[in-house]
């Protein structure tokens, strides 16, 4: 369109100046292509004007089409994170109904396990009474505190099993009161785990071992007490471990339970026998 607009003025002003001598004078024609030349500038002004404006006005879309374009992308990727958090959501309310589930049963379980924990203590050895005794009233409170989490009352309850569950092994002595066959008698109890509670004189002569049944010391028999006097000289490091064949009180013939009587034999006090 330029070239053609361009061709056209100067074929005009060439007309022009051939006919200059029979119009007008020389400087007549002078004038006429000085303004033609002047039409001509102008409009290549705003030629370069409007082709200006034109590359103004492309860039701008340009811009405006990858503005789009992202905009675009950002609306796709914010949908999938809104749908991925509406499956997040879902899945934590589903969570919560069973959380709030399990914690309608937890509090019944963690009662239930102390009261029976608690008839255990009362029908096991009477070892380390008062620490035990007092471990399970400070559980009890727990569980009847209402500002204490849940959490905390089951850890509270694990960790009181965790501990009952280790008196089950190793060996302890100590010094107690106890009653040996009705009498009563400052001596030194040994315990081997909970396989047996046994007690030893000062002077060694009464050795006894703990009766379920009679919930006192009885007697051994005079051919067990060397094993129950080895054990406490094991228990105070004073003598190599060794196998030790230790008598054992047999009476429980079921597993007592809170609500359920106990069933016992006599006592008596048992040794394995020799290969």
């Amino acid at each position: 369109m330029y070239r053609t607009y361009y061709i056209a003025l100067l074929f005009l002003a060439g007309q022009l100046l051939s006919l200059a001598p029979a119009y007008a004078s020389s400087k007549q024609a002078q004038s006429l292509a000085s303004g033609t030349i002047a039409v001509e500038q102008k409009a290549q002004k705003k030629i370069s004007a409007w082709q200006q404006e034109k590359h103004s006005v492309i860039a701008q879309i340009n811009n405006k089409q990858v503005e789009f374009d992202w905009l675009t992308h950002q609306k796709n990727k914010y949908s999938r994170y809104i749908k991925t958090l509406e499956g997040n959501i879902a899945e934590m309310k589903r969570q919560q109904q069973e959380l709030e589930m399990i914690a309608n049963a937890v509090t019944p379980l963690l009662e239930n396990t102390v009261a029976r924990l608690e008839f255990f203590i009362d029908e096991d050895q009477p070892f380390l009474s008062k620490e035990r005794q007092e471990r399970m009233s400070n559980i009890k409170k727990a569980l009847a505190d209402p500002h204490l989490a849940q959490a905390e009352q089951l850890r509270r309850v694990l960790e009181t099993l965790e501990v009952e569950t280790e008196y089950g092994s190793g060996i302890e002595i100590d010094s107690e009161d106890v009653v040996l066959e009705g009498q009563p008698l400052r001596a030194e109890t040994v315990r081997a785990g909970r396989l047996g509670y046994y007690c030893v004189s000062p002077d060694k002569q009464q050795v006894g071992i703990w009766s379920p049944v009679k919930k006192e010391f009885v007697m051994v028999a005079d051919s067990n007490k060397q094993a129950v006097l080895s054990l406490r000289t094991i228990a105070r490091r004073k003598q190599i471990v060794e196998v030790t064949p230790l008598p054992l009180a047999i009476e429980v013939t079921s597993v007592p339970t809170p609500s359920s009587s106990v069933e016992s034999v006599a006592s008596r006090s048992t040794s394995p026998e020799k290969e």
